[in-house]
């Protein structure tokens, strides 16, 4: 029985527990003015959500939205929670004066500024959730004071600096989540003397370093989550060994490196393991079985292999885990055969990538066991062989991509997967028709068939999927027949390629003439299809305005090059805004198209070859001002360069092979790409060019007058560059000094003077060389060797002396070197077998790559004619030194040069013999030795040239016996001359009677009593000039029109030649006084 004394001090105790002290009433009052200072620190108070805060009174503001007070202490404020309630503004440090608080969640709310010093004072502060807000700066020290702190959470913030070491204090810490914002730094050491932490979020910051070993000890971890920082190092052999809570761990794009340990085993409730887009290595430990309840595992884009049969491992242990429901291994460095074991996994899995790594063999033969497949992707592999026939079995199968080396049909089962929305099996060998049983396969919005070898028609099957809305790709087959009508019942369809087969016939009408059945009546459509390439096929007919009728989407056309012809009416208004439009090779001339006016929005355009003989159109760069790329070369386009043409958007333009005059403007500032070459462009250069960025400019073929300028050369960026055949003068002093990247240069057939330019030492990617055709005089220089990337070295017809550098012979990858018509002496250099390049055979293609113009054009002195190649498909393997004053013998090493073609020597003062291994030279087509003083007999090898499609020998010393052969012979045939003027040669295939003791003086050939009657010759020479002066005469006499003709042309012969004298008599008289 409980004693009365007692039970009155129990009475007492618990009344003044119920009764607040005055000293409470303070505390209230000042909880009630923190909570309103809070709220005038705000900018925007989130509308109703603080409108209750305005009462006042004793304890009123316990009855705000977003407070709660406690019940021991009924004024006293324990939680303030305002999540989501659109507030904007900082947080006020008044808030740290709640000292009962013990929850502030103010997530996903537009407060900034930085978080308050003064929260460190909330001693029973259990949750801090500041999320999804735009708080800046550091996070407090102090926040390590907030011992009793549970939750933590900064997520989505704009927080930077380091991560303090002083969070490792809070020890009854559960929750820690610092993800999205900008700290940088390492992860404190001292977060492993957080035992109880169970949500580690770090994500997507800037943090460095390794993870360190401590955190591998929080046995309570369950999520640790580093995705997308700068972490580094590698994991411990033994990282997972103490971790037997952890369930899902997250370390996307970070630089860690080495092995996954097999300690993984340990953590076998893991769900989640998410490691890809690392640099791990080596072998998926077979260990990772362990992890029975294993839902996603993802290790993409590392350096993760198999090379061997027991690399695999892992995949038959991971048969093991029955909840697996996702495995991503795309772009690794997974090799060899894909073990069978695959279609052993768990039937829970949805989605197997095993994409961008190097597996080859067959697909397993029961991948159809994963009869919960949805999506499967075993794209950029190696696989051969034919799909399995289970394959029909993956009936829930929703997205396929296969792009491999996958041989035989598609087979008609391929119908049976009726889920399948997305097939991708391009890039494979499949043969064979498409199968029509594509049309079961309702629910398809994108087919991708192209890159393979189908052939036969496009099924009509096709164009009845009802769901078919993005892409249907048939491009780069052997699809035969042409494009069928019911293409139009394609409503929905964005893409369609069906580029680079065999299809023939007209372009149907019905693909703009899309109908909608709605309602019972048939409505006009507006058609979604932006994107229709059918270029490259057999396409024939005219384009109409019906084909576009109801394409007002289209954004993208490119037919070319089928011989199609455009015929519109010239009134016509297009109802789409084309971005890309490729009509190259059409016929849409010779009128300028009037209907591109309207394509305001165009990107890139290409009319070339489009047979248009017209004047450029006044508003035509007004229209295309914003394009970047354009190409309308290979017309007959009149009209000017327009003078705003700088600021213009073009990168690329080509308008070679054209009609164009006048001068050339500025150019626009972006552009990286010009040509326009082949037309009647005159005038200099403009002293600004403009476009610091350009990297392609062809003005070869014009009539571009004086020096160049010096802004062309501040063109650093400059790699190709032409200004052949024109009128520019002037030395070449200093101005490719600054142009390092310059790869081809081509001057040729213009008027420059001076010796070799010294500037393009400093161009050490000098591929191609040419400056043929002009006065250049002075010796060559030997540092030409320093041109170490040299291929194409065109330095003919100018005024070189003295002798070839023996530096020449450095350059190892010089394919074609003329040298011809100069006034180069001395002897050919020695050791021409250094010249590697002309060892082997090359064509262009390998010899110049990545030029940006339509032609570019060598002249080649061969076969007994300057001849022009074309650098893309022709070989150019050549040597010509003719027409020089050349002296000494032939280097024996020359027959070294096994791919060599051309060969040309000729009209020189070469002596001694020709080189005896000559028929090692198996590549040579023409060659030329004539007019030398070559002596000695022809080498019984040059029969064996089987290549051999011209030979001059003439003129030289030769003698002994002519070697006979089946391709000497056929020469002789057919240039008779080949060994004329060596009067010791003799037998087959020699006449009898045949002399040659006449030998003409150097380089002209005389004319002999045996091919020249001078009797006959003069009597038919006078006879005909008085038959002819007669004729003219009398009708001169008697028709007055023929007189005033003639006269007329005398005097305009008269005008012109008094004009050149003049001029040629002014240049003489400057010349004369510059010296």
């Amino acid at each position: 029985m409980i004693s009365l004394p007692l039970l009155l001090f129990v009475l007492l105790f618990s009344a003044l527990l119920l009764c607040p002290s005055s000293s409470d009433d303070g505390d209230a009052a000042g909880d009630e003015l923190a909570l309103l200072s809070f709220k005038s620190s705000l900018l925007y108070q989130g509308g109703q959500s603080l409108a209750s805060w305005n009462t006042s009174g004793h304890g009123q503001h316990c009855t705000w939205v977003g407070v709660v007070c406690g019940r021991r202490h009924p004024h006293r404020v324990v939680k303030l929670r305002l999540r989501s309630s659109n507030l904007t503004g900082i947080i006020s440090p008044s808030l740290g004066n709640l000292s009962f608080l013990r929850t502030l969640q103010l997530s996903n709310n537009h407060l900034s500024g930085k978080i308050p010093q003064e929260l460190s004072r909330l001693s029973r502060l259990q949750q801090l959730v500041l999320n999804f807000n735009s708080l800046s700066g550091e996070i407090p020290a102090a926040l390590g004071n907030l011992t009793s702190l549970s939750v933590l959470e900064l997520t989505n913030n704009t927080l930077s600096g380091a991560v303090p070491s002083s969070l490792g204090k809070l020890t009854g810490l559960t929750d820690l989540a610092l993800a999205e914002n900008m700290l940088s730094g390492s992860i404190p050491s001292s977060f492993g003397q957080l035992r109880r932490l169970s949500f580690l979020s770090l994500a997507f910051n800037n943090l460095s370093g390794a993870i360190p070993d401590p955190i591998w000890n929080i046995s309570s971890l369950t999520i640790f989550e580093v995705i997308s920082n700068k972490l580094s190092g590698t994991l411990p052999t033994n990282a997972f060994s103490n971790l037997p809570s952890l369930q899902e761990v997250y370390m996307y794009y970070n630089q860690f490196h080495g092995r996954i340990p097999p300690s993984i085993g340990n953590s076998s409730n893991i769900s989640i393991f998410t490691i890809g887009f690392n640099s791990f290595s080596g072998v998926v430990p077979p260990e990772i079985g362990r992890m029975r309840n294993l839902q996603r595992l993802e290790l993409p884009e590392t350096l993760l292999e198999a090379k061997e049969t027991n690399d695999w491992k892992f995949m038959t242990a991971l048969t093991n885990c029955s909840n697996l429901q996702e495995v991503e291994l795309g772009g690794c460095k997974f090799g060899g055969v894909l073990p069978d074991s695959v279609s052993n996994l768990s039937s829970s899995l949805v989605s197997l990538s095993i994409r961008d790594n190097k597996i080859s063999g067959s697909l397993p033969r029961d991948i159809g066991n994963l009869v919960n497949l949805q999506y499967l992707s075993l794209a950029n592999n190696s696989l051969t062989r034919s799909l399995p026939s289970s394959f029909s079995k993956l009936k829930n199968l929703r997205r396929l991509t296969v792009d491999n080396k996958l041989i035989g049909s598609l087979p008609l089962t391929i119908g049976n997967l009726t889920q399948l929305t997305n097939m991708e099996v391009q890039f494979n060998a499949f043969v064979g028709t498409i199968p029509s049983t594509l049309g079961n396969l309702t629910k398809l919005f994108q087919i991708n068939l192209g890159h393979n070898n189908f052939i036969g028609q496009i099924p009509i099957e096709i164009f009845s999927i009802p769901a078919l809305s993005e892409i249907l790709d048939v491009s780069h087959n052997n699809l035969e027949g042409s494009i069928p009508k019911e293409i139009g019942k394609l409503k929905n369809i964005v893409e369609f390629h069906a580029d680079s087969n065999k299809l023939s016939g007209e372009i149907p009408s019905t693909i703009g003439e899309c109908q909608l059945l709605i309602l019972g009546k048939t409505q006009g459509m507006l058609s979604n299809l932006t994107y229709l390439d059918l270029g490259f096929n057999h396409l024939n007919g005219l384009i109409t305005e019906k084909h576009f009728a109801n394409l007002t989407s289209l954004r993208v056309i490119k037919l070319s090059p089928n011989p199609l012809e455009i015929k519109v009416n010239p009134e016509w208004l297009p109802s789409f805004r084309l971005k890309d439009a490729d009509f190259q090779s059409y016929r849409m001339g010779p009128k300028f198209p009037t209907w591109l006016q309207f394509q305001l929005d165009i990107d890139s355009l290409d009319i070339s070859n489009t047979s248009i003989k017209d004047t450029l159109p006044d508003w035509f760069w007004t229209t295309f001002s914003k394009a970047t790329h354009l190409n309308m070369s290979n017309n007959q386009i009149n009209g000017r360069l327009p003078k705003n043409m700088e600021t213009m958007s073009f990168t690329t333009l080509y308008m070679g092979s054209n009609k164009l005059t006048g001068d050339i403007p500025p150019l626009p500032r972006n552009l990286s790409l010009l040509d326009i070459s082949n037309n009647y462009l005159s005038g200099p250069l403009p002293s600004n060019l403009g476009a610091p960025s350009l990297q392609s400019l062809n003005l070869h073929s014009n009539n571009i007058s004086g020096n160049i300028p010096q802004g062309l050369c501040k063109l650093e960026n400059l790699f190709f560059l032409d200004l052949g055949n024109n009128l520019l003068e002037g030395e070449l002093h200093r101005c490719f000094e600054k142009i390092r990247e310059l790869s081809y240069l081509r001057l040729n057939n213009n008027g420059f003077t001076g010796n070799f330019p010294s500037s393009v030492r400093n161009s050490s990617y000098l591929e191609v060389l040419d400056l043929s055709w002009n006065e250049l005089s002075g010796r060559l220089p030997t540092w030409i060797e320093d041109l170490a990337d040299l291929k194409v070295l065109q330095l003919s017809h100018n005024k070189f002396s003295g002798d070839i550098p023996e530096s020449i012979t450095k350059l190892t990858q010089l394919h074609h070197l003329d040298l011809a018509s100069n006034n180069i002496s001395g002897a050919l250099p020695n050791h021409l077998s250094k010249l590697q390049g002309m060892i082997r055979n090359q064509t262009d293609a390998e010899l110049i790559n990545g030029w940006y113009t339509s032609e570019l054009i060598f002249g080649m002195y061969t076969k007994g004619q300057v001849l022009y190649y074309n650098e893309r498909i022709v070989e150019v393997v050549t040597i010509d030194l003719s027409s020089n004053f050349l002296s000494g013998g032939i280097p024996e090493d020359i027959v070294s040069l096994g791919g060599l073609i051309n060969l040309n020597l000729s009209r020189n003062y070469l002596r001694g013999n020709i080189p005896y291994s000559i028929g090692a030279m198996r590549s040579l087509m023409s060659l030329d030795l004539s007019e030398n003083k070559l002596y000695g007999e022809i080498p019984p090898s040059l029969s064996v040239l089987t290549s051999l499609i011209y030979l001059n020998l003439s003129y030289n010393n030769l003698a002994g016996r002519i070697p006979s052969g089946t391709q000497l012979d056929s020469i002789y045939n057919q240039h008779p001359d080949i060994y004329n003027g060596n009067s010791g040669l003799y037998d087959f295939p020699l006449p009898k009677n045949f002399s040659s003791n006449d030998v003409p003086k150097h380089g002209i050939p005389e004319k002999t009593r045996d091919s020249f009657h001078i009797e006959p010759f003069f009597f038919g020479l006078v006879s005909g000039l008085i038959v002819g002066f007669w004729l003219v005469f009398v009708t001169l006499l008697f028709k007055k029109s023929w007189r005033v003709a003639y006269f007329r042309l005398f005097d305009e012969m008269y005008d012109k030649a008094y004009v050149v004298v003049v001029i040629g008599w002014a240049r003489l008289t400057r010349k004369t006084a510059t010296i």
